[in-house]
């Protein structure tokens, strides 16, 4: 509600309103995809930070109820309320690395838009050039500073989808049902690590012959092969501890 009546304040429409499920939790959705209308980019970042202020004013009123009401359904209800809004506005929906509130918040905030596939492109062109050399000019011309942190930021997007995929299925295996743990591992691993990684593993090889020619690609043969007997030599450690 707090996103949906931001944008029909500055006039746009609200095509949906509804519950979405993010591994069997639900949680409440508003599509703002109208919000790209809006040349004001305040007017964008009222429309984003509205809703998890709205969120945050459940949880804070939720958590002083529950210190306030006695024991009983009312204080386990505003525990419930509290706990959820917390968690999704401060764990989840602030963060900038999947495109929920803090992606489109941190996008209007450093005004890169497509901050994400824009940051994609660049760290994988900085990734070619450190492992190939190929010497291509970048995607695009940005400051030096805007390149280093949209490339940073690719990054750790990467490694968080990386946890986050592997955890979800963990998660269901472990609390949920096995099998549908084990189905949400091979589709989310196939699907969302395995492809990107063929994908990129293909612009490679239709650059076969410069690789080949390529003095810093045999460099980075070597590291990796190098990387990969570390994996198998066997390093004698010992630790002696008192134990009891």
């Amino acid at each position: 509600l707090g996103h949906a009546y931001c944008c029909k304040h500055h006039g746009l429409h609200v095509p949906v309103m509804g519950i979405a499920f993010l591994v069997f939790w639900p949680f409440l959705y508003t599509d703002t995809g109208e919000s790209w209308k809006l040349t004001s980019r305040k007017k964008r970042l009222q429309i984003v930070i509205s809703g998890m202020a709205a969120e945050a004013i459940l949880a804070v009123f939720s958590t002083l109820a529950w210190t306030i009401l006695p024991p009983g359904v009312l204080r386990h209800t505003a525990f419930f309320l509290a706990t959820p809004s917390w968690i999704m506005t401060f764990l989840v929906n602030v963060s900038p690395f999947m495109r929920w509130d803090g992606y489109y918040l941190l996008s209007d905030l450093t005004g890169l838009k497509n901050l994400q596939p824009r940051s994609m492109e660049l760290a994988k062109w900085r990734l070619r050039e450190l492992i190939f050399g190929f010497g291509d000019p970048p995607p695009e011309e940005v400051a030096l500073s805007t390149q280093r942190f949209m490339i940073l930021y690719a990054v750790v997007v990467w490694l968080y989808r990386l946890v986050i995929f592997f955890g979800i299925p963990l998660m269901v295996y472990h609390f949920f049902i096995k099998v549908l743990g084990i189905l949400l591992f091979l589709v989310e691993i196939v699907w969302f690590i395995a492809k990107p990684l063929w994908s990129e593993i293909a612009a490679w090889y239709l650059r076969w012959p410069q690789i080949v020619r390529s003095r810093r690609a045999r460099w980075s043969a070597i590291g990796a092969f190098a990387l990969i007997a570390l994996c198998w030599l066997p390093l004698p450690a010992p630790i002696r501890t008192a134990g009891m």
